[in-house]
């Protein structure tokens, strides 16, 4: 489920881990789509599925800090927030990354600008 690995998530952060590791019960394809954005996005080092476990290695810059500072889960299953192009034009650039859930797929806030289409906020990244 997605809310497993964004706590999986924080919880490395907050404790600076070089890594996490989740259950494959813990998994779903959502949760590799958002995985592999936060990886084309150069949040992550790399991810990788062996022993029915899914190994996450975070990134870091030149003074040991987590690229990764603050992942945020915006929709939930009791409140589902949605965005219209417009909404994603307003929002600053350079706020952070939003991942949103759309017909053309799991895409970031800047591909949904390009397509001109809207959708679920599913995660920010600051």
């Amino acid at each position: 489920m997605l809310t497993d690995l964004i706590n999986g998530l924080q919880q490395a952060i907050k404790y600076n881990k070089k890594s996490v590791s989740l259950k494959q019960g813990k998994i779903s394809k959502l949760s590799f789509k958002i995985l592999n954005i936060l990886y084309k996005e150069g949040f992550i080092n790399n991810f990788i599925f062996k022993n029915n476990k899914l190994y996450i290695f975070f990134k870091f810059d030149s003074t040991g800090v987590n690229v990764l500072h603050n992942l945020n889960l915006i929709s939930k299953s009791s409140c589902r927030i949605y965005a219209s192009p417009i909404f994603l034009w307003k929002v600053k650039k350079g706020n952070g990354l939003y991942i949103l859930s759309t017909s053309k797929g799991i895409i970031t806030d800047m591909t949904a600008r390009f397509l001109n289409t809207g959708g679920e906020l599913l995660l920010i990244i600051n």
